[in-house]
């Protein structure tokens, strides 16, 4: 009862500053609070990010207003609430570049406005001579994509040398040598955030790592492992291995500069990702769920094995469309679905991390007719879902894996013909 009672207590406390953010008077307290940041005769934007604890989405959204409205404005200015709290990485602010300014208001309310979506069509709004872009997550997500389908470029962040000095500084007393290639390794555990327990099948078990992690150590890189102390620590390793979240001098900028100085990333779908492709990173995203994301071309894709709870059977990449499975994103969803997603295997992780690195190094380069069917059969899905009333106002209006960014695995479609549905012989021969 008591659970309940906290829970519902959150809701209405949600309820009532989303209530109060409607209010005239908060969008004049916002006007209030940039006035003075803003200045006369530059072009000025104004965006309200709400969930600066969430290093994926703070800078993910950092990422797309870069990219979305970098060369139009000569200061952005983003809106927060306070970064004083457990979760927030501030040194995530300083890498999005100059034009951008941070200011964090204690005002419960403001931070709300980055809920609601009041945009106009090109996003931007103008208030008092000021333009706010006063849309939410999802809203700018969708700009982003059309953005990237209709030609433009990904924006990219940039280490402050200041940062990239500090860094170095540390790898010394850490007895890691600067000049040896650096692999960024991410896997997310159920212990991060357990309130986001609905989100389970987007983790994995960092043991099935072990063979790819030792891959990598043969190999001569190092690795720095990210993450969380609710994260199990990795052990029996060599020293060429970093388990940066329980090293004894970790310090939040880490993160920052191991993701923009590593020579590519073994990721997932999980916060740090979004940091790798904004130094534009190469990455090899292992155990990912198939969604509505959208890879740059420099990553590679691995995906979970969906089956049928009862049967056990498989899933192909077609019938997992079919059956809207790439429109859910919660445990229970996948559950009353009749679903379980599977993590990638041991032997899958290696052979594909093998296969990545051959095409870092210039040894192998994909075959683009073994990718075509997987585009066509995206393309297929976006067209479907983009033509139901029911389904076309729920999503982002671009299916990323429709838009011929990035590749699948050709280890992982080896391992698994089926998923999708190319006949082993005729599969044999495109390899």
């Amino acid at each position: 009862m008591k659970t309940n009672t906290v829970q519902a207590s959150s809701v209405n406390l949600f309820d009532e500053l989303a209530q109060k953010a409607s209010q005239p008077a908060t969008f004049e307290a916002l006007i209030r609070l940039v006035k003075p940041r803003t200045r006369p005769g530059k072009r000025n934007l104004v965006y309200v990010l709400s969930q600066v604890n969430r290093i994926g989405q703070l800078s993910s959204e950092l990422l797309y207003l870069k990219t979305l409205y970098g060369e139009y404005y000569d200061r952005i200015i983003i809106v927060t609430g306070p970064t004083n709290s457990i979760g927030v990485n501030p040194n995530v602010f300083k890498i999005a570049g100059s034009k951008f300014i941070h200011i964090c208001t204690d005002d419960p309310v403001i931070p709300m406005l980055g809920l609601f979506n009041t945009a106009t069509t090109h996003g931007v709004t103008q208030l008092e001579g000021i333009d706010f872009l006063i849309v939410n997550a999802w809203g700018l997500w969708s700009l982003f994509k059309k953005s990237i389908v209709s030609g433009n470029q990904f924006a990219s962040f940039s280490l402050p040398y200041s940062m990239r000095l500090k860094g170095e500084a540390w790898m010394k007393k850490a007895g890691m040598d600067i000049t040896t290639p650096t692999v960024l390794l991410h896997v997310r555990d159920k212990g991060y955030m357990p309130e986001l327990s609905h989100h389970g099948h987007r983790c994995a078990n960092i043991e099935n790592y072990r063979p790819a992690i030792n891959f990598l150590e043969d190999q001569g890189y190092q690795i720095v492992r990210l993450g969380d102390q609710s994260n199990p620590p990795i052990t029996g390793y060599s020293k060429a291995v970093i388990d940066l979240p329980f090293h004894e001098d970790y310090d939040s900028f880490l993160d920052i500069y191991f993701a923009a100085t590593c020579c590519f990333a073994l990721n997932q779908s999980s916060g740090p990702a979004s940091i790798v492709r904004g130094f534009s990173k190469p990455a090899l995203m292992v155990n990912v769920s198939v969604n509505w994301d959208f890879p740059p071309a420099t990553d590679l894709l691995m995906f979970k094995h969906y089956k049928n709870k009862i049967t056990g059977a498989e899933l192909s990449y077609e019938q997992i469309l079919n059956l809207g499975l790439a429109e859910l994103n919660m445990d229970e969803e996948f559950e009353k679905a009749g679903v379980i997603l599977e993590e990638n295997t041991p032997y899958e992780l290696e052979t594909a991390l093998k296969e990545f690195v051959s095409i870092q190094r210039g040894e192998k380069r994909l075959n683009k007719s073994i990718q075509e069917p997987f585009y066509i059969t995206s393309q297929k899905h976006e067209k479907e879902v983009l033509e139901d009333p029911e389904q076309s106002n729920k999503h982002t209006q671009v299916f990323g894996f429709a838009h011929r960014l990035t590749n699948i695995s050709e280890q992982f479609l080896t391992l698994n013909p089926s998923f999708l549905s190319i006949e082993s012989e005729k599969f044999k021969e495109l390899i």
